[in-house]
């Protein structure tokens, strides 16, 4: 109750006997409560590996980069306007525990506490486990009422339990959901992605860069076309986000990049909702297309246009002797091509077209990269194409 929901991780193991031995946090199993670890308790022997090696990747990450300069994980939080989240890992079952599952558990418990991640572990061994003995080192122990008081890293209350009502843990259940639903909305703003000293200050001659959001231990999150990365697919179910983040891109692609830099076309199938902030007084300059009731046919006349572009830089390229955009850019100026297709798989939806379609996507997919094109598709539900 000390740490915001939205700030908290759970991770909970149960190696011995598949999640029976948390009888509350069973009621807090829902998809849409992802502070608890894949909102599950694992059992299986790989993915409580997983679990340990995510902890301590964060673990690594904390005290090697994060709280450098900072004498632990709750002074960071005191100055820092945002807050790292904090993990806790609730475990049994030690004997079950992989080599190296055992190995990221050691060194969360001997770390963690400063550094990020609590870990609360049943350490008792059916098995006299030498090893399990061996991370009591490490370990603050519940023995009896005065052992609370040596604690270092967290106060506690000691209270009686008198037995707990069936009902009274599924009311406690239900508040801890409202409450995490209500907290979880809370977003941060596109401003807070959007540096001003650097706006229009980049250049797309050897890559495109931009913020799209933050990972897990708050770091940003970049977007990236022009090296390895050059066409990209968003596919998840509806109410995912998928929107969000094709305005977070547009807009940070218009933020950072001047229109000589980079210039954009946008495709809308979804009924024509999307796209509709480009088109408004003032339009988005770095647009060259905006169609927001996009067609079947309009968009192969618009891929077929796009196939003559590609193949007039190629052929300038040869003039010059390039063979990609940054090397053209030692010459002259040309800006990317970022072409953005919301439910793209409407374009594939009349068998007549689907042929025309493959073939320019094809040649524009292939040949996109060394001249400054990319694609971004976003589907709502690829599993059915």
């Amino acid at each position: 109750s000390s740490v915001p929901l939205v700030q908290l991780e759970v991770v909970l193991v149960d190696a011995l006997s598949l999640g029976g031995i948390f009888n509350l946090a069973r009621r807090l199993l829902d998809k849409d409560n992802d502070f608890i670890y894949q909102q599950r308790i694992l059992t299986e022997s790989k993915e409580i590996e997983e679990a340990l090696k995510h902890l301590y990747e964060y673990l690594k990450v904390n005290l090697q980069e994060k709280l450098a300069g900072f004498r632990d994980f709750a002074h960071y939080n005191e100055e820092k306007e945002d807050p790292l989240p904090l993990k806790a890992l609730f475990l049994s079952g030690v004997d079950a525990l992989s080599k190296d599952a055992f190995y990221y558990l050691e060194k969360i418990m001997r770390f963690g506490s400063k550094n990020g991640v609590l870990s609360f572990v049943n350490l008792e061994s059916e098995k006299n486990n030498q090893s399990a003995e061996y991370l009591k080192n490490d370990a603050e122990f519940f023995r009896d009422n005065k052992s609370f008081e040596r604690f270092k890293y967290l106060n506690v209350e000691v209270i009686n339990d008198h037995g707990i009502q069936s009902q009274h843990m599924q009311d406690f259940a239900d508040k801890i959901k409202a409450y995490y639903k209500q907290k979880k909305e809370v977003k941060r703003e596109l401003k807070d992605l959007q540096r001003d000293k650097e706006f229009w200050t980049k250049s797309s001659q050897y890559e495109v860069v931009v913020p799209v959001g933050w990972d897990i231990s708050h770091k940003e999150v970049c977007f990236e076309i022009g090296n390895e990365q050059n066409h990209t697919l968003i596919c998840d179910h509806s109410g995912s986000g998928k929107s969000n983040f094709l305005h977070v891109l547009i807009q940070n692609l218009a933020f950072y990049y001047a229109p000589n830099e980079v210039q954009l076309f946008l495709l809308d199938y979804k009924e024509g909702v999307e796209f509709n902030a480009y088109v408004a007084d003032p339009t988005l300059e770095h647009a060259r297309l905006v169609s927001v009731a996009s067609s079947i046919s309009y968009g192969i006349t618009f891929l077929k246009w796009l196939c003559d572009e590609i193949q007039k830089r190629a052929d300038r390229f040869k003039q010059f002797n390039v063979k990609d955009l940054s090397d053209y850019r030692k010459h002259d100026e040309m800006p990317r091509l970022i072409v953005v297709i919301d439910e793209f798989q409407v374009l594939f939806s009349n068998n007549k077209s689907t042929k025309a379609v493959e073939g320019h996507l094809n040649t524009l997919l292939k040949n996109g990269r060394s001249y400054g094109g990319a694609f971004s598709f976003s589907h709502s539900n690829h599993a059915r194409h």
